[in-house]
């Protein structure tokens, strides 16, 4: 069985509706609880599921939003490398951040329904390749002087090999999902604009009162430092601390130089704030 969400939008169902009918057939639905927990099982026993991180950018942007949408059921919130301005830093921004933004704003609503429509979700190989013309001179020159340099280290070059995995490992994304993405997060920047909704709710960040952390890359090219620092302005908590470090986007989970700082800082905070 091939668990798929983005089979549902294809039918007309916005992603919030599938999901809030998935949860009440779960509540009261034990086929369909029992075909949830196959499904589970059968992803959880492929041993690639563990180098499928693409999911991690999208979890966080939720959970931001889940948070905002039901604030009593959070008490501390930890979001790390999370868009929230999609606009900001476009102006003054290094020429290779947030190219991201500038393909989505390329596009009219009418492209990115047709793009949508056309595949029936948006293309993890399209993404990939998005991905790789942000740096293109590093895209073409990893596999001889990126290799070459981790070549005689087995432990730098078996890290280099996993990377290069996940990076050709990139599913596709739901198709109602990355509309919602593209045209209401990037085109029209909504979530700051107090517009934006989910469930046919709006999504208000002024509702976040509990204690924010919020982790950010300093020389992050696909969610740039600005868009994450704009969260400070939009929460409506005083108690809110800012971790930049070291690296790009993913740099942040894998890097040398950021390992050591993220997760006892984490630590450290909820310790603080438990």
């Amino acid at each position: 069985m091939v668990f798929a969400p983005e089979a549902a939008t294809r039918f007309g169902k916005t992603v919030e509706e599938g999901l809030e009918k998935l949860a009440a057939d779960l509540a009261n639905d034990p086929e369909t609880r029992a075909k949830v927990e196959a499904a589970k099982q059968e992803i959880l026993a492929n041993p690639a599921v563990g180098d499928w991180w693409t999911g991690i950018w999208e979890q966080l942007r939720q959970s931001l939003i889940e948070t905002a949408r039901n604030p009593d059921k959070v008490k501390n919130l930890v979001v790390t490398i999370t868009p929230v301005d999609f606009h900001a830093g476009a102006k003054d921004a290094p020429l290779h951040h947030g190219l991201i933004g500038l393909w989505a704003r390329s596009m009219t609503r009418e492209d990115v329904d047709r793009l949508i429509e056309a595949n029936g979700n948006l293309p993890g190989e399209l993404m990939s390749f998005v991905f790789s013309m942000m740096t293109p001179v590093n895209a073409m020159t990893k596999y001889n002087l990126g290799l070459f340099d981790v070549m005689d280290d087995e432990k730098k070059l078996l890290n280099f090999l996993r990377m290069e995995k996940w990076l050709a490992d990139r599913p596709a994304h739901p198709g109602e999902a990355a509309k919602q993405w593209l045209k209401d997060l990037y085109q029209d920047n909504q979530l700051v604009k107090g517009t934006f909704k989910l469930g046919g709710e709006k999504v208000n960040l002024k509702k976040i009162t509990m204690p924010v952390l919020n982790v950010f890359a300093e020389e992050d090219h696909i969610i740039p430092p600005k868009s994450s620092q704009a969260l400070k302005s939009q929460v409506g908590t005083r108690d809110y601390t800012e971790l930049p470090l070291p690296g790009g986007h993913v740099g942040v989970f894998v890097s040398g130089k950021s390992q050591g700082i993220l997760g006892k800082n984490i630590y450290g905070w909820l310790k603080k704030h438990s």
